[in-house]
């Protein structure tokens, strides 16, 4: 299979947040995978803190050519809204739980505005909504 035929995506952990970890992090990764780059690398969740620190790190990442597109993973508003104010590239992608039970209205509007694609996981709603006979009955077919 050649490269091009296939788009690879993963995530920043948030205990490598950081300039430098997230940095050697992502080079660890990309040499793990046996690849040059990956096509979309993601901060995972604001919630390891140093945000404007570990986006420098993948703005980096993209610039030596580890990553074609970088974005971010559980972005509120208020998070995308400092990026923006630090004057720094904007995230490319924001990855959010998204479902009928969770629209996430404000987030997707902003990031709408912002050009920011997002990709939704969780369409299911964890199955917390459906319950197992549902979820093995669709599962089954």
């Amino acid at each position: 299979m050649q490269r091009d035929e296939y788009y690879v995506v993963t995530k920043l952990a948030s205990g490598d947040h950081g300039y430098d970890k997230a940095l050697k992090a992502i080079e660890e990764q990309v040499k793990k995978l046996g690849l040059a780059y990956v096509d979309l690398y993601i901060i995972h969740s604001p919630k390891g803190k140093k945000i404007l620190e570990t986006w420098d790190a993948l703005i980096e990442a993209k610039k030596r050519g580890l990553a074609k597109s970088i974005g971010v993973s559980n972005f509120g508003v208020d998070q995308l809204k400092g990026i923006k104010a630090s004057g720094k590239e904007m995230p490319e992608v924001n990855q959010i739980e998204l479902h009928v039970w969770n629209h996430q209205k404000e987030t997707m509007e902003y990031c709408e505005s912002e050009n920011i694609v997002v990709m939704g996981y969780c369409p299911l709603a964890r199955v917390k909504k459906f319950g197992t006979t549902v979820v093995n009955k669709v599962r089954m077919g």
